[in-house]
């Protein structure tokens, strides 16, 4: 529940923000490590191995994303006649789509195999804003798989179209994890379920020209919408007493 932030570079730039997923991605977070020694098995849930993510040591399961390919590998295809009808085949590969709710529901081993404690980091509903509010894909998103040429399309938006974008992505990640939610429950009623946000969009401290304030500028409102966090939580009935505003 920690969320330190620092000024960026010479006190000017945006904000960075470290989050302690990290803790959970070596498997030394306290609440992992208390329930190992309850007899739960970790499962660690990452975006994908290709763009960043590592599995951690001494976990039960690693599910990363379907699919993805590396920017090598683009650059090697780019030299073949197979880059151009493969992307037009397959639009999604290196779109953040490598990993869903729906995926890591659908890689969990039988409810009977647990207790499990799984944790899922995934990157809806952040840039690049390429899904429509139904999970269909955006037509006039870029139709290649190269992420970082996709991550700058989104962030050359003009600010009202990216924070129409950011709803749509957003409307889609709920239909997603909704989906998802439901398909866990019904295979455990008991299931304990956290879904948290890292952070907020920043759209108000965002000028048209896409310059941040310093931090220091920052109105409340600001803060507000940069720092406030998701937090919700489904518990079992009996579970419920322990929990407090």
């Amino acid at each position: 529940m920690k969320h330190p932030y620092s000024l960026g570079e010479g006190g000017t730039k945006f904000p960075k923000v470290s989050v302690n997923y990290y803790e959970a991605k070596h498997g030394k977070g306290e609440a992992i490590i208390r329930l190992k020694g309850l007899g739960y098995k970790y499962i660690y849930a990452f975006a994908n191995g290709k763009v960043g993510a590592q599995c951690p040591k001494d976990v039960y399961l690693c599910i990363g994303g379907e699919g993805g390919v590396s920017e090598l590998e683009v650059a090697l295809l780019r030299m073949t006649p197979l880059l151009f009808p493969l992307q037009a085949i397959t639009r999604d590969l290196m779109n953040y789509a490598v990993l869903t709710p729906q995926h890591v529901v659908n890689k969990l081993p039988a409810a009977n195999e647990g207790p499990f404690f799984l944790f899922a980091h995934l990157l809806m509903p952040h840039a690049p804003w390429v899904w429509n509010e139904d999970c269909s894909y955006k037509n006039d998103a870029p139709k290649h798989w190269a992420l970082i040429a996709n991550l700058r399309w989104s962030i050359s938006l003009p600010k009202k179209i990216a924070m129409k974008y950011y709803v749509d992505n957003l409307k889609c990640t709920n239909i997603r994890i909704k989906q998802a939610v439901k398909n866990v429950v019904n295979n455990d009623p008991e299931a304990i379920i956290i879904i948290q946000g890292d952070h907020g969009t920043w759209f108000t401290n965002l000028s048209d020209d896409k310059e941040f304030k310093p931090i220091k500028d920052w109105s409340e409102e600001e803060f507000k919408e940069r720092f406030s966090i998701l937090n919700m939580f489904r518990f079992p009935e009996k579970c419920r007493k322990y929990l407090y505003p």
